[in-house]
Parts: C-alpha cells; structure tokens; sequence
C-alpha cells in the first residue's frame, strides 16, 4: 500500500498562525468539543513511581522515511524512546491504586513525533490513565500539533519553540475496552497492567482534525488521517507498571484500665510535725504508676492537698495540719496506661495537738 503526504498548499504567514493560535479557545469552543479533564486521584494506596510504555501505531512509531516517526532528541521531561522495541516510555509515575486493582495514575514527559518532508509534528505530554480493575479506562495527554516552517523539505527542522497550531489541551487520546482482570497483577508493593488494548477516542480524533468552523479555522495535522481504525493505523497495547506503598495506618490507641486507690497505715501530724499515709494503687491491668492527690478537707471549708508520684504502692506526706477532724480523699491522676479515677474518700483523722 503506497501512501502519498501532502504539504499544505502555502504555509502560513507568522502574523497567520500568531491569530490561530490567539483564538485557538474559540476554536474549541466552535468546534463542539469537550476535552478531558486531568485525572482526580483515587483513595488507596500511593504510587511512589512507575512507567507507562505504548508504541502509538505501527505507523507512527515506524522509523519509515516520511512518516512523523519518533523524534528521540526531542523528547523531554522523562519521556523516552527505544529505537529497538520501537515503544515510547513517560516516567516518573505518581497516583493511586485502589484494593480492587481500580487505579488514577499519571506520568512525566513529552513525547514528539515529526517528519523532515512534510513537516507535521504531533507532541503528546504527561500521560494520565484512569483504569477500573480490569485495565478499561481512558488515556489522556495534552496534545499539540503544527506544522514546521523552518527549512525547505525534505530537510525541515522541529522547531520545539514553534507556536503550535493546536493545544497543548488535555484530551483522551485512547479509550481502553475489552480487557480482562488477567491483564492486572497486583501486588504488595507492586502493580502492572500489561497489553491494554482500546481504540482511539473520538475527543483525539476530532483534535487532530482542526476546527474549520472556526474563524478563521484552524487546520488540520497533517497527518489526521494516519490516526484511524485501519490496519497498521489503530493504537497499539498500553503497559503500566508502578511501585507503590500502603498508607500509614495510626496506631490503635492503648486501651486503658481502671485505677482504685486506697489508704493504708496512717501516721497522724500534729500542729507541729507532719504525718504519713501509705497509697495504694491497683488495676487489671500491670502496675499502675502515676501522680495521686490526697485532699484533707476540714468543716468550715479549710482545704489542703498533696499531690505524689506512686508506683504500686508509696508514702504520702501528710503536712502539719490546724486542730480538728480531717476528711480524707483520693483522686488518681491517670497515665499513658492507666485512666484518671474519680476521687475515692478514704475516711478521716483527727487533729488532737
């Protein structure tokens, strides 16, 4: 099959592609097109890197003189070519992989393909892909296209300066169908999606084909017809494969047990000298060890307290303390194990000199 490329009758004047390119927004709009939003993260576990690999077409990937084959010197961003398999790879892999294998996942890099004899160039930047558990989904990228005018075929230049005569806009470029839950493998720390076939969404198909209601309208890439359902011209199998971690899970809280506190060998004070009290503290749960207030509360609301630190069990100084009976409580202050108690009356003393 013998294909003949066309250049454009005339090539555009600079002032030309400059109002193109200025209404290029009103040539979308024109045109009836609804281009597709950047992919949303999903919920799960975190793609840390990863690498998306596709060889376009058959045709496009060709290395066959006159075709926009891949421009390898021209790739940017973590896209890069491989003049042996033929197949283009966008790094840098960051997203989201849900428990059932669902994925959003995105990718650096910008991939160029051009053509010294007609002169079109087609430029595809930061793949996304958007994938349920099986591998179906959509492909985005920001796609831009022109038409080189440095030069004189067949030896024109890819200028990577050169306003484009359309985008860069974000558009599904491929819409994965018919793939099955053996295409996924997904692991601990790992997860590939391998041979994704899909067809060319109509959003991509319509971009490549210009805006000619537009005005003034805007042209076609041309090599539009490239990109079609015939034999060699269909997009060939996306591959993805991404490392990924879980997300951190918060400690449980330590569970926490109840504290009693209770009053044990008692030394009276005086007016003069202080007293002791030995403090004993238990729960279910280990030794409990902690701060304890000791309240002495006298009729007429004459209030001391004494707060100390108690492991298991330990002596509270009782301070000097006014003639008369004392109340006593408890209170348990709590710690990292144990919770804070009510406080516990422990009974009374009395104050004789």
């Amino acid at each position: 099959m013998s294909i003949t490329l066309m250049r454009p009758e005339r090539t555009p004047s600079k002032r030309t592609r400059s109002a193109v390119v200025g209404l290029l927004t009103a040539a979308v709009t024109t045109s009836g097109l609804a281009f597709a939003a950047p992919a949303q993260a999903a919920e799960g576990e975190t793609v840390t890197a990863g690498t998306a690999t596709w060889g376009l077409s058959t045709y496009l990937n060709s290395s066959t003189f006159g075709r926009p084959n891949p421009k390898a010197d021209a790739f940017t961003g973590g896209a890069t070519f491989d003049a042996t398999s033929r197949l283009t790879s966008w790094g840098a892999g960051t997203g989201a992989v849900s428990a059932d294998g669902s994925a959003t996942l995105a990718f650096a890099g910008t991939s160029v393909n051009f053509t010294p004899t007609g002169g079109g160039w087609l430029r595809l930047k930061d793949v996304q892909a958007t994938l349920d558990p099986s591998g179906n989904g959509k492909v985005t990228a920001e796609v831009s296209y022109g038409t080189s005018t440095t030069g004189t075929s067949p030896a024109l230049t890819y200028d990577p300066a050169q306003a484009p005569t359309r985008g860069p806009v974000r558009v599904t470029v491929v819409d994965l169908a018919g793939n099955t839950p053996a295409a996924a493998s997904i692991a601990a720390t790992t997860a590939t999606w391998t041979g994704l076939s899909g067809t060319w969404s109509t959003e991509f198909t319509q971009f490549l084909a210009g805006a000619p209601t537009a005005v003034p309208p805007v042209p076609a890439w041309t090599y539009a017809s490239t990109v079609s359902s015939a034999t060699g011209r269909t997009p060939l199998p996306f591959s993805f494969s991404v490392t990924k971690k879980a997300p951190a899970v918060a400690a449980p809280a330590p569970v926490k047990s109840a504290v009693t506190a209770s009053r044990g060998t008692t030394t009276k004070p005086t007016t003069k000298k202080p007293g002791s009290m030995i403090v004993t503290l238990k729960s279910s749960v280990g030794t409990p060890a902690g701060q304890v207030k000791v309240t002495f509360t006298k009729k007429g609301k004459k209030t001391k307290t004494k707060t100390k630190y108690v492991a298991g069990k330990g002596t509270v100084t009782i301070p000097k303390l006014a003639k008369g009976t004392w109340k006593i409580s408890l209170t348990y202050l709590g710690s990292a194990g144990h919770l804070a108690g009510s406080t516990v009356k422990v009974g009374s003393l009395r104050v004789t000199k």
